[in-house]
């Protein structure tokens, strides 16, 4: 094994250790409501809000892709659904807008690299 597989390898072996660890004393209990709803937890905008990389207006992303497939770094799969406060039911036409920082954890505040929009749909997906 080489000498960066190896650091890999104790790297993600330290990361699994840690969350394994701190997981189950932060994640919240798996429990359905009347709907069959799992785990759903209430969040607001003056939770989390725009944040100091937000930039207006991004674009509307074709089939939900963020990035070009030139763009250096780990490719992740950002997922995720909208629902009612209360996690009543879903929300169908939400839009979400995400940015995301490149592979050095830098943001592109002059453009619109790694960010975009997208629209919920019937599920709120």
């Amino acid at each position: 094994m080489s000498i960066a597989n190896r650091r890999s390898f104790l790297k993600n072996t330290s990361l699994a250790a840690l969350g394994a660890a701190v997981l189950p004393h932060v994640s919240p209990a798996q429990t359905k409501n009347e709907k069959g709803i799992i785990g759903c937890i209430a969040t607001t905008r003056d939770l989390y809000g725009e944040g100091p990389f937000y930039t207006e207006n991004p674009p509307e992303l074709i089939d939900g892709v963020l990035t070009e497939s030139s763009e250096e770094g780990v490719k992740l799969i950002i997922s995720g659904r909208v629902m009612m406060l209360d996690c009543s039911e879903f929300i169908e036409g939400a839009v979400v807008d995400i940015w995301h920082a490149d592979d050095n954890g830098d943001y592109d505040n002059q453009g619109y690299n790694l960010r975009g929009k997208v629209t919920t749909n019937s599920e709120g997906f």
